[in-house]
């Protein structure tokens, strides 16, 4: 199998480089997913709200699937992968994770990995998926574009709504916080609303209209986001 043995100082520096490579960019005042006023349905255990920061982030964006090694040991799916480090002949990026149009690296059963990320030459000709001992395997670059792209800022404080379903006439809403990836277990709340009440559901500074409700799914609008935002 073919690999690229990538210096030590450059691995280092590209996963190192991250957090403030994130710091130096501008972050935005939270952002509501999905807008409000507009008609959606989530399932049962789906996020109803989603509120947080973003940064816009330098990105590349695969327009086709790429395998990589010997008997296609990785596959790169078509999607978009944040810049996280790296410069001059090499770039790092991870799959955009929490993007809905993001990529992923998929491996063959039998191949094992330790990083979960990708360097990419500065011509784009080049991709490599970083392995253990600080190595690359490494394939022809096809279909690559570069550009900017808004991503969650786990760095701060991230707020959610989840459906939890309907019993009755009451409907259950699950808040949690997140925060580096992490749901803080503490802060977990599932409430039940009273429909016959009101159709408009409030909760934590919230603000819900119910069009449609059931065991399994939820119709609503969000009228208003969660207190630090009208």
């Amino acid at each position: 199998m073919q690999k690229l043995i990538l210096p030590l100082f450059l691995v280092f520096l590209t996963f190192a480089t991250a957090s403030a490579q994130d710091a130096a960019e501008t972050e935005s005042a939270p952002v509501i997913t999905p807008p409000l006023n507009t008609e959606n349905t989530v399932k049962v255990g789906e996020e109803i709200l989603h509120q947080g920061n973003y940064y816009e982030r330098d990105v590349i964006h695969l327009s086709q699937e790429l395998t990589i090694g010997e008997n296609n040991a990785y596959t790169l799916t078509p999607g978009y992968y944040l810049r996280t480090g790296g410069g001059g002949d090499w770039e790092s990026y991870m799959p955009a994770a929490d993007d809905p149009e993001g990529g992923s690296i998929k491996k063959a059963p039998d191949v094992v990995t330790l990083q979960p990320g990708l360097q990419v030459s500065s011509d784009d000709k080049i991709v490599g998926v970083v392995t253990n001992f600080y190595q690359a395997v490494y394939g022809e670059g096809k279909g690559i574009t570069r550009s900017t792209r808004p991503a969650l800022s786990f760095e701060s404080l991230q707020k959610a709504l989840v459906y939890g379903g309907k019993a009755g006439n009451k409907i259950k809403l699950g808040y949690r916080e997140i925060w580096m990836h992490i749901t803080r277990p503490s802060e977990i709340q599932f409430v039940e609303h009273d429909l016959t009440e009101s159709k408009i559901v409030e909760s934590h500074g919230t603000r819900i209209e119910v069009l449609r409700a059931t065991d399994d799914f939820i119709k609503y609008r969000v009228v208003k986001g969660f207190s630090s935002a009208k």
